[in-house]
């Protein structure tokens, strides 16, 4: 170990060190004192430091009380007044077809005894249409294309088409032959004329299509 020189040993005191420290201390705190400035803006802060100071997250209050209802507002403005549709009191539109069931019948005590039951269109045609009736198992025709399954008319027809029929009797659609009504823009019928006595009757379905 080397020894100190003796004339700085002779100069080395408690006065000495202790002006010495306080030397350093001043120097070394205006150093670290010039490091310090003022945060104005969290942007000045890593995003590492500022996670750390946020902090944690309150209690969810409860939910208030429901407010009065608001007045009602005006009525508005009644709309335009739409245009006037073909139905009910217009003429149903050409080649719309519509389509029903029928039934008729009842006990016949003897010869001649009627039976009538109505076929109503529910729509108005512009003119009254030709009736046919197709009696059970008769061939389609051009007029009358369908099947009692599927019943079908051309334009300015109705066809009635019977799916069974039950004893002896005539049937006679309403039309402009018959003597008794005819078919007209709102409907027609069937009446059917027993041949014998006892249990009669007949039912279908029936197609028109307007003319």
């Amino acid at each position: 170990m080397r020894k100190m020189p003796p004339a700085i040993r002779k100069r080395l005191s408690y006065a000495n060190v202790a002006a010495t420290l306080a030397l350093v201390f001043s120097m070394t705190g205006g150093a670290l004192a010039a490091k310090h400035y003022l945060i104005s803006s969290t942007k000045q802060i890593s995003p590492k430091v500022l996670k750390k100071l946020h902090g944690a997250n309150g209690r969810k209050g409860a939910t208030g009380a429901t407010g009065p209802a608001g007045a009602r507002g005006e009525t508005g403005a009644p709309g335009a007044k739409g245009e006037a549709g073909p139905f009910p009191t217009g003429n149903l539109p050409r080649g719309i077809t519509l389509r029903g069931a029928y039934a008729v019948g009842g006990e016949a005590a003897g010869t001649g005894k009627t039976f009538t039951t109505a076929i109503s269109f529910g729509y108005q045609l512009a003119s009254p249409p030709a009736g046919h009736f197709l009696t059970e198992g008769a061939s389609s025709t051009t007029e009358c294309p369908g099947s009692p399954e599927e019943p079908k008319a051309a334009p300015g027809n109705l066809c009635v088409y019977e799916t069974t029929g039950v004893g002896s009797f005539t049937v006679e659609l309403l039309d402009t032959s018959s003597g008794r009504a005819e078919t007209n823009v709102w409907g027609s019928g069937l009446i059917i004329d027993s041949a014998f006595a006892g249990h009669i009757e007949s039912y279908g379905t029936w197609a028109v299509t307007s003319p």
